[in-house]
């Protein structure tokens, strides 16, 4: 005779439990990690360019805008700059100079309060954030490659801003001997890899992107000095062409039209 197998009898309600427990633990898992997560608020002119933007720019890269706050951000009328100055055309900067929240940038702006404790200076806010989104690095002497190219770039908005005080002639000749001069050493300190340290996209990339694309007056001036920088070319393209960089483009060309 033919042997006849007998299922076992299933349990519908023991099988859905199993389902749900691994859904339920997951859920709390992300609660847990939502409740820990770290909030970055920033304190500055609600503005859509300048130093603000550049912080936002890491945000952007790192696919996490929506953690970047600006709720806490300035109404600033540029009208009024002119005759009454910044007290005139930002009221609420004054305010928040008055009572404290900008002690840690020394009475300016920005601020950043992370878990609400405030930091200063702008350089430490980005390398800070860079951090928190993934764009640094672990290792030494590869983040020592990211510091040195900030601390070049520094050096190249320095004299640009000390020239913006001579005079527009000065500012002219400097688009066009002096920036491909301090590019072509840039050149030099960047990778081998496609990136502008490592094998990966990092703060390096975005400051490279932000001073090409967003920093100067003269962006016309300021891409044709990376003419003979096929490695700062391809740093700039890499952030240019990241989705939510590209998004966020779009999004502001459509605010300026």
């Amino acid at each position: 005779a033919r042997a006849t197998t007998i299922a076992a009898p299933v349990n519908h309600r023991s099988s859905v439990l199993q389902a749900w427990y691994p859904r339920r633990k997951v859920r709390r898992e992300e609660a847990q990690a939502l409740s820990t997560m770290t909030t970055f608020k920033i304190v500055a002119p609600a503005v859509t360019s300048g130093g603000p933007e550049h912080i936002r720019f890491l945000f952007i890269v790192a696919g996490r805008e929506s953690e970047f706050d600006d709720s806490g951000s300035f109404p600033i009328d540029f009208s009024k700059m002119k005759d009454g100055g910044l007290a005139a055309a930002c009221p609420a900067f004054v305010e928040a100079k008055k009572s404290g929240a900008l002690d840690a940038n020394m009475g300016r702006m920005p601020v950043m309060l992370v878990d609400g404790v405030p930091i200063g200076q702008i350089q430490v806010i980005k390398r800070f954030v860079a951090r928190k989104m993934g764009l640094y690095s672990n290792d030494d002497l590869e983040a020592s490659k990211i510091d040195l190219i900030e601390a070049h770039l520094q050096d190249i908005k320095k004299e640009y801003n000390d020239t913006k005080k001579i005079g527009e002639e000065a500012v002219a000749a400097w688009f066009e001997k002096n920036m491909p001069e301090w590019m072509g050493k840039l050149e030099k300190c960047l990778g081998d890899e496609g990136f502008a340290v490592g094998n990966r996209l990092t703060w390096a990339d975005v400051e490279l992107f932000t001073i090409i694309k967003s920093f100067f007056d003269n962006l016309d001036g300021a891409a044709a000095s990376i003419a003979a920088c096929p490695k700062i070319q391809k740093s700039v393209e890499l952030v240019a062409t990241n989705p939510h960089m590209a998004a966020h483009i779009l999004k502001r060309q459509a605010q300026k039209s």
